[in-house]
């Protein structure tokens, strides 16, 4: 009796182990998933030794491969070669996304993409060498990645173009603002200088002109020396007897 329940406890120990460890490896696996999404943005020198690390990771499962073939040396130098021919697409990718000294998470992702075909595209090369059907797939195959290569280069240059354009004609729309801004400014500064000079030379004139003198009720005012001698002549005329009266 004794020994079956040992027996048991043993065998439910063994159970919650079993299941504790995928779980444990798991929580690893996220952990390390969570670190590498969190490095992001990463600089360029570091992110261009991380790729440089998978590459050689390729290289080095290739050769894997081709010593267990027994390839030649000469042969395995070909083949390298392929490999680095195929590598310039992620070169320039590389490049491109490490140009401003950071690489961002999205532009990892489609250097990570190239990068995971790159033994793929190797494959592929070496099949189309073996096989003109195969080759002619390929050759089809990387016109129609050269023409769409070269059309989102060409969208991205007219984007830039629209970009540069759309910048220029803001400054020139700003500088037209500022200058009209300024012309109204100097407008009412020049209208507020014409009323201020204007209310100044009226306060000047009010305080020149002199004052209206007051008439004086008690003054005697002179008749001019014409109507006086004219009254005189009239007076001593109906003085002096007539003709008629003597």
């Amino acid at each position: 009796m004794n020994l079956k329940a040992c027996f048991f406890a043993f065998a439910l120990a063994s159970l919650g182990l079993a299941a504790a460890a995928p779980a444990d490896a798991a929580g690893r696996h996220k952990s390390r998933d969570r670190a590498t999404a969190d490095s992001f943005p990463m600089k360029s020198d570091e992110y261009r030794k991380l790729v440089d690390k998978r590459v050689d990771k390729v290289r080095a499962a290739i050769d894997k491969k081709l010593d267990r073939a027994g390839v030649s040396a000469d042969r395995k130098k070909a083949i390298h070669k392929i490999l680095d021919e195929e590598s310039k697409d992620l070169r320039a990718e590389v490049a491109k996304a490490t140009a401003d000294g950071t690489v961002t998470e999205g532009e990892a992702g489609k250097v990570k993409t190239l990068t995971m075909g790159l033994r793929a595209r190797v494959r592929e090369r070496l099949r189309a060498e073996k096989n003109p059907k195969a080759k002619a797939t390929l050759a089809a195959i990387r016109a129609k990645e050269a023409k769409a290569k070269a059309d989102e280069a060409k969208t991205a240059k007219a984007a830039k173009q629209k970009a540069e354009h759309d910048k220029t004609q803001k400054a020139v729309h700003a500088a037209k603002e500022t200058a009209a801004k300024e012309k109204e400014k100097e407008k009412a500064a020049r209208e507020k200088a014409a009323k201020r000079a204007a209310a100044k030379l009226g306060k000047s004139a009010k305080a020149k002109k002199p004052a209206k003198a007051k008439p004086n009720k008690h003054a005697v005012v002179k008749k001019p020396a014409k109507a006086r001698a004219k009254k005189h002549k009239r007076s001593a005329k109906s003085e002096s007897p007539s003709a008629a009266a003597l």
